[in-house]
């Protein structure tokens, strides 16, 4: 059964928005009791407990769509999928709400098992973990938060407790699957990952759901004067209080780490009695005229993590989950100590209420494994292979003293018409990006990180560059670039790291554009060919360049000898490195420079490569 709820006209839907000034909210809720083709049992409480969390997310303002029963298929879920990346807008909010079972396959996948899914074919039957945060990338959301109850099939107490570790340690590990979904969809995880059902609440529902819906629909959380907004830090601390040591969070980076998730229905202190079979029976603050104190928690994904909190009271401790009862209200400000190798969290400043509690969330990403893409966990096949194109031609510049282009956009059009009609890159994957400003070609880049394991996606500049040769980097310059302000050039960093971040398993970057090869590439001539099809197996980040660390020219040599020899190739299966091959000669002898082709730095490449294939 499907149930869609909160469903109205689009009229209503605008002038509601009108009259309030607020942005939408938009929630998919998805209940699966599952199983596994019969192998394993089935759950006794996701279907009910994703109708009743979908009625109380209605009740608090969203648009909410829920998916149980056959309904809950995948098929099913990847539409909803697709109509939230179209219904909503930048700046809106999206929440996802999974309740099922979690499968760890032999190879190191998590898959969610849906109503149909089948241990034999996981692929096109369950929902891989991968798929889940491509979908939510693509997902222009201002806010996202996933929200899960699952239960880990197949782990034992061993198992169970390393990942449990590995949710205290974010990105220390892909074996974390609410990171996963953090990293990839740059989202807020709350999860409770266990490895049995949780029990009812003397209902229909689990009490996991009993205290979600508790959360929207009475002010638990909150006995300060700003009642009427639940907070994830709110919903997380509950829920915590409530479940125990199962609950987690994951924070993505570009995700903000505490916002309202929903506006509460009622602001009244309700009657809270403990949850039937709950591990925790909760406890709430007294009435606000008895508290002269609140509490401060301190999250961190990290154990080695230290830190000091200022304020009326200071207090300084370290490790993954600190707590002060009975702290003076007032204003209190956390700051982190550096870690080697990891970023460190912004300091935030947050006011204890009377009864209250605050939540800081401190979030270590490891700089030099920060979205580098791995081997995937199914055979790579050159036959399910998807193309995908993305052209940038700048030549019209804004700033009258950059000398404009004449080729660049003929250029691109040329490639584009090649790749197209005589290789499998199917138009409507391939776009070519006109005089785009910085805002466009990195906000192009991003929309890549949709990309997964059987895409393979090429990157055309075209337009003028510069170097630094004190810093020994090298930039585009987009429409908008200014001679002498750097703000709008883009570094060959800024490109790398964008490339590093793409889910697809080849990705090639082709520069037309002076200094393209400063330090973006590495040193090292190519290995000895192999067949195309171990080739293709194993992951690329590779750029061909025009030049290296020189200017070249507006009419340019490479971009007419790489269109040339992709026309003149008859085989099959063309590498990267072998159309390079065919190029340099031509464009050394008659182009006045030194083309490149090598791996990207630091940006995941596993020695495979680029390979058109020809239709």
């Amino acid at each position: 059964m499907r149930t869609a709820l909160a469903i109205c006209a689009v009229s209503c839907l605008l002038v509601s928005e009108l009259a309030t000034g607020q942005a939408r909210q938009h929630a998919l809720v998805i209940g699966a009791n599952g199983g596994l083709g019969g192998y394993v049992l089935p759950l006794e409480y996701a279907e009910a407990d994703a109708e009743a969390i979908g009625g109380a997310l209605q009740t608090t303002g969203y648009d909410v769509t829920v998916l149980t029963g056959v309904g809950a298929s995948r098929s099913s879920v990847q539409r909803a999928f697709e109509r939230s990346a179209t219904a909503v807008a930048r700046g809106e909010t999206f929440l996802l709400v999974f309740l099922g079972q979690l499968v760890l396959s032999d190879q190191g996948a998590y898959y969610w098992l849906l109503q149909e899914s089948s241990p034999l074919n996981l692929d096109q039957t369950a929902l891989h973990l991968d798929v889940v945060a491509s979908y939510l990338s693509n997902i222009e959301a201002g806010q996202k938060l996933v929200v899960t109850n699952t239960v880990l099939l197949g782990a034992d107490s061993e198992t169970f407790a390393f990942l449990a570790m590995m949710n205290q340690a974010l990105g220390a590990s892909e074996l974390d699957p609410n990171q996963r979904l953090a990293t990839n969809g740059a989202a807020l995880v709350l999860a409770n990952l266990a490895t049995a059902e949780l029990p009812g609440s003397g209902g229909p529902t689990s009490v996991f759901a009993e205290a979600v819906v508790g959360a929207l629909t009475q002010d638990v959380a909150d006995f300060g004067p700003t009642d009427g907004t639940l907070q994830v830090s709110e919903l997380y601390g509950l829920l915590f209080e409530l479940l125990g040591d199962g609950i987690y969070l994951a924070v993505g980076p570009g995700a903000d780490n505490d916002w309202g998730v929903a506006q509460l229905p009622s602001h009244k202190a309700p009657e809270v009695t403990a949850l039937a079979d709950g591990p925790h029976e909760p406890s709430f603050a007294p009435p606000l005229d008895e508290v002269v104190s609140g509490t401060i928690r301190v999250v961190a994904n990290d154990e080695g993590a230290s830190f000091t909190v200022t304020g009326p009271e200071t207090f300084r401790d370290r490790g993954a989950s600190w707590s002060r009862k009975e702290a003076p209200t007032g204003v209190y400000t956390i700051t982190y100590d550096p870690m080697p190798g990891k970023s460190t969290p912004p300091s935030e400043s947050k006011r204890l209420l009377p009864g209250d509690e605050i939540v800081f969330f401190g979030v270590f990403t490891p700089e030099a494994t920060r979205g580098v893409i791995r081997a995937e966990d199914i055979e790579p096949s050159i036959e399910r292979a998807k193309y995908h194109a993305l052209l940038f031609a700048v030549q019209d510049y804004q700033d009258s003293r950059i000398t404009d282009l004449e080729h660049p956009i003929d250029d691109a059009l040329r490639l584009q018409k090649v790749i197209t009609e005589e290789y499998t890159f199917d138009a409507s994957a391939t776009e070519l990006v006109i005089n785009p400003t910085r805002s466009d070609i990195l906000g192009k880049l991003l929309k890549m990180r949709r990309l997964g394991k059987d895409d393979n996606l090429l990157i055309f500049f075209a337009g003028h560059g510069q170097k630094d040769d004190y810093a020994d980097q090298g930039y585009w310059w987009p429409v908008d670039a200014q001679k002498d302000n750097r703000a709008n050039w883009i570094s060959n960093s800024d490109i790398r790291d964008h490339i590093r971040s793409i889910g697809a398993r080849h990705t090639l970057l082709v520069s037309d554009a002076c200094f393209a090869g400063s330090v973006l590439i590495r040193g090292g001539d190519a290995a000895e060919e192999r067949a195309a099809g171990l080739i293709y197996g194993l992951l690329s980040r590779k750029a061909m360049t025009s030049g290296a660390n020189e200017t070249v020219p507006d009419k340019s040599a490479f971009l007419e000898y790489l269109v040339k020899r992709l026309r003149e190739n008859r085989d099959a299966y063309l590498t990267a490195e072998r159309l390079f091959d065919r190029l340099k000669t031509a464009v050394v002898n008659n182009g006045g420079t030194t083309p490149l082709h090598r791996a990207i730095n630091s940006a995941g490449d596993e020695g495979g490569d680029f390979v058109f294939v020809r239709r």
